[in-house]
């Protein structure tokens, strides 16, 4: 761990105490972690990054130099400290590290760190290549990127009509949900954070490429370790574009320059990347790492945005279509749509791509299935209830939908019972729920009758997969062509794999926008809780439309939205350190 990069070794002031927590939320055996880190004059040190490990959860230090851990797994971890570059400690490539810090059962540690001033002694070690593009893979992991609790959650799947966020949640995210937007938001703050943390990392590794400055026991090629690195440098920009639309670009390590928002350089690099990671990397043997597929499709998502709003350069659908076509029929839809998301089918998955791996050990994971949302009952936090209209949706007949609800239920669509639970798990038994309020999300949890447990759930999170594809191409051939023969075919791929019947084909004779509100349809039930479908309202400027829809139907939960929010704002704590920073209009 102490060599991912050339080191610097800080000699500090380590305190260790425990004292009682109150904390009885979660009813596995669990404890808290304290982390106070201090300037020399005993002044608090904000925005330091905060990571344990093995499960890589990472908390900024707030204004008082504080990180707090809640409901840990008992055992043991290794804490790490990296400091902001905005700060005056701050030193290249440092990392600094505690071992053996133990976790007891209702038990609070504090760990105090102390920052020594004036010259500090070095240790120079080269830098691993390997473990450096290794822990760049696993950052996707953090509880702000690609966690179950994380970006797909604050940014895919609330704000819109498929789920909305519990009132009992924390009001960081509930305010994401409403639309209530604030600089100083800690959710938008770390986001941001994690992003340029892993962007580091693939910056740090390609200049020790180009330097000749690593070693490496792998010896894979330089151009396909680059293009690894290049691949995930554009993955997590593309995230910042659509999140924030004008982040800050910054391609290489070096502090002497300004960090500048760059959005037209930014979209540049993202396809500049993405080119040589499509023409370098290997092709598709495991969804786990980069494949020249997953560049291909990643490149076609990303003229998919370039070509709606906000950027509307309608040639893109064209180009598009071209990277998609490159993967048809290299992939397979799964026979059964739950076994997408099956963790015992992982290995043998045909339609999964590229997924974020979640199978840390043999033993466990460090997922969070189950714990944020998921059945009544059996989730741990119930943050998540769905939109009555989203479960209508899938019913033969919307207007039957009546409180109490009969079962056996009036659906044909397969993909409603791996998607929505219309069931509450009691003693760990799954029971006909006969209110549709009481219904929640399903995805990615197999077994109602194992307990989830925070950070240690082993399903991976399918990034990338071929319905997905499918659906996509359809959308740019729609709009170059309208709704052709071809149009159609790929759609219905999709509607048959979870359908006995051809009855639930798309009707022939429906215009341009008919077709294409019947794709987001698919979309909407078919990769519900995977992140994208905000992307896909935006991109067609319809997000507004789905928001009016869902305040005048339920207007005890109406959003504040407003034409500039769909966008967050540039975070507050990039504008207290960055003097060249411009917020996003309206903020």
């Amino acid at each position: 761990m102490n060599n991912i990069f050339k080191m610097l070794v800080l000699f500090i002031i380590v305190v260790l105490s425990s004292c009682g927590s109150d904390d009885t939320s979660d009813t596995t055996a669990s404890g808290n972690l304290l982390v106070s880190v201090r300037k020399p004059n005993g002044s608090p040190e904000p925005n330091a990054s905060v990571i344990i490990m093995p499960n890589g959860r990472t908390v900024l230090t707030d204004a008082s130099g504080i990180a707090s851990f809640q409901n840990l797994e008992i055992g043991t971890y290794s804490v790490l400290v990296e400091l902001s570059t905005s700060s005056e400690f701050y030193v290249e490539g440092v990392t600094i590290v505690f071992d053996d810090v133990v976790i007891v059962e209702n038990e609070t540690e504090t760990l105090s760190v102390e920052l020594l001033d004036g010259p500090q002694p070095i240790e120079e070690a080269d830098l691993d290549i390997d473990f450096l593009l290794a822990d760049t893979y696993a950052k996707l992991r953090d509880a702000f990127l690609f966690d179950l609790g994380g970006y797909s959650m604050y940014w895919g799947d609330i704000g819109a009509d498929i789920a909305y966020v519990n009132n009992t949640s924390p009001s960081t995210l509930f305010s994401l949900d409403r639309y209530i937007f604030e600089p100083s938001n800690s959710i938008i703050n770390e986001v941001w954070a994690i992003h340029y943390r892993s962007i580091r990392n693939t910056n740090v590794g390609l200049e020790a490429i180009t330097n000749g400055e690593y070693t490496s026991n792998v010896g894979k090629e330089e151009n396909l370790v680059q293009a690894e690195f290049r691949f995930l440098r554009a993955l997590l920009y593309f995230n910042l574009l659509k999140l924030y639309g004008n982040p800050v670009l910054v391609s290489n390590t070096s502090l002497d320059v300004p960090f500048l928002q760059n959005r037209a350089g930014l979209i540049d690099l993202i396809e500049e990347d993405l080119v040589f990671a499509e023409i370098n990397l290997e092709n598709y043997t495991t969804s786990k790492v980069a494949s020249i597929q997953a560049a291909q499709i990643l490149l076609g998502r990303f003229y998919m945005y370039l070509a709606g709003f906000p950027e509307l350069d309608s040639e893109k659908y064209n180009l598009a279509a071209l990277q998609f076509e490159k993967v048809l029929n290299q992939f397979n839809l799964e026979a059964n749509y739950s076994n997408i998301f099956n963790v015992d089918n992982e290995s043998g998955n045909t339609e999964v791509i590229f997924s974020i791996d979640f199978d840390v050990t043999e033993e466990q994971g460090d997922g969070n299935v189950g714990v944020f949302w998921g059945p009544l009952g059996y989730s741990l936090q119930d943050y998540l209830l769905l939109d009555p209209k989203f479960i209508r949706e899938f019913f033969l007949n919307e207007a039957n939908v009546q409180n109490p609800v009969t079962f056996p239920l009036a659906i044909e669509d397969k993909r409603f019972y791996s998607n929505v639970a219309p069931f509450t798990v009691q003693n760990g038994l799954a029971m006909d729920a006969t209110n549709t309020a009481d219904w929640r999300p399903l995805k990615y949890i197999g077994d109602v009758t194992m307990t989830p447990s925070q950070y240690r759930s082993s399903e991976d999170f399918p990034y990338m997969r071929y319905a997905d594809v499918l659906l996509m191409l359809a959308e740019a051939e729609n709009a170059v062509n309208g709704p052709t023969a071809r149009a159609y075919e790929l759609v219905n791929q999709v509607i048959d794999r979870s359908h006995t019947s051809n009855d639930f084909q798309l009707e022939n004779g429906l215009n341009q926008d008919e077709f294409l509100s019947a794709i987001l349809e698919q979309r909407r039930k078919e990769l519900c809780f995977e992140g994208s479908y905000k992307d896909d309202l935006i991109r067609n400027e319809l997000l507004s439309a789905v928001i009016e829809d869902f305040n005048l139907r339920n207007p005890d939960l109406a959003k504040e939205f407003a034409p500039h929010k769909y966008v967050w704002p540039i975070p507050q704590s990039e504008i207290n350190t960055n003097p060249n920073i411009i917020q996003n209009m309206g903020y």
